[in-house]
């Protein structure tokens, strides 16, 4: 393993490559570094390809086209819900993902607003955190067995979503009512 830059060109002086026709020796004694810095937009679309944020904004996205579902007229729900949507499918398409992970996320969403809309006493609930926890741990495929940031964000982010949906959900839903008339999903 190389500790810097430098190291790692000096390691690689004179290695030996093969391709399919010929080999080709590496010559980096001599070379030059260049650092090419990244522009803004490419240091917003690398931060939107982080598997933790394009979850994050995924999880975000959802709430807010649940909320325009279930208090339709604001919109803004919608507006910024589709925006994240459209970022965190971009961040996803740009890594390795799982379609079942994804599949999950958007059944527990759907568990979520029917506990919110009946009286299943909990079990659709039950079925929501269960499908988002492993809907986010299947969400992106790991090379390695060891955990990793993504695990630990999934953990603590699936979790908190999840227990917004349930009670604190519907009392949001249940107050809403009190001053506007919307209709039952």
């Amino acid at each position: 393993m190389a500790d810097n830059l430098t190291d790692l060109i000096a390691k690689i002086d004179g290695r030996v490559i093969r391709l399919d026709f010929k080999s080709i020796t590496l010559q980096t004694k001599s070379a030059q570094i260049n650092e090419v810095k990244l522009n803004f937009r490419h240091r917003i679309l690398q931060s939107v390809s982080d598997p933790n944020v394009a979850y994050i904004l995924l999880l975000l996205g959802i709430l807010g086209i649940i909320f325009e579902f279930s208090a339709p007229g604001i919109r803004f729900p919608a507006i910024v819900g589709l925006i994240c949507i459209l970022l965190a499918f971009y961040g996803l398409s740009t890594l390795p993902v799982n379609i079942v992970g994804v599949v999950l996320i958007f059944v527990a969403a759907g568990f979520f607003v029917l506990e919110a809309h009946s009286h299943s006493f909990g079990l659709l609930g039950l079925g929501g955190v269960l499908s988002l926890v492993f809907g986010s741990l299947f969400l992106t495929k790991s090379f390695s067995y060891r955990s990793s940031d993504r695990t630990y964000t999934a953990n603590y982010i699936s979790i908190p979503f999840s227990y917004l949906f349930c009670k604190p959900y519907s009392f949001f839903i249940n107050f809403l009512n009190q001053f506007f008339i919307f209709p039952k999903l």
